[in-house]
């Protein structure tokens, strides 16, 4: 199950220790249907037991608002991505590559919000 856009989510096998993990991976803005794929993606995991790995790099807020504009749909995606992450019982890993900015950065990083 491997999903390319923006929100990348997809179970792999970590060779070394031959686990697997469930990888959730932002490149930019975080929209609605990003959100709910990424929520989906972690509710699965979760109820298959699967540890999650976050690999991180979001825009600025000011480039986001500039750019596309801020919509309610946005902001719920967000919260819906936030709400399974924080009610996953599952280890989670968060990796920040590059920037980490705004509430996409904090929708990706609420495991270590709790």
């Amino acid at each position: 199950m491997v999903c390319v856009c923006v929100c990348v989510c997809a179970p792999t096998h970590l060779t070394w220790c031959s686990h697997l993990v469930g990888v959730v991976a932002s490149n930019g803005e975080l929209g609605w249907q990003e959100g709910l794929k990424g929520a989906h993606f972690v509710r699965l995991a979760a109820l298959r037991s699967i540890p999650l790995l976050f690999l991180v790099n979001t825009l600025s807020d000011q480039h986001l608002l500039s750019s596309t504009g801020s919509d309610g749909n946005t902001a719920k995606g967000q919260a819906q991505l936030m709400a399974s992450i924080v009610s996953a019982d599952v280890p989670k890993i968060t990796v920040v590559l590059g920037g980490a900015y705004g509430t996409s950065y904090y929708a990706m990083v609420s495991s270590v919000r709790q």
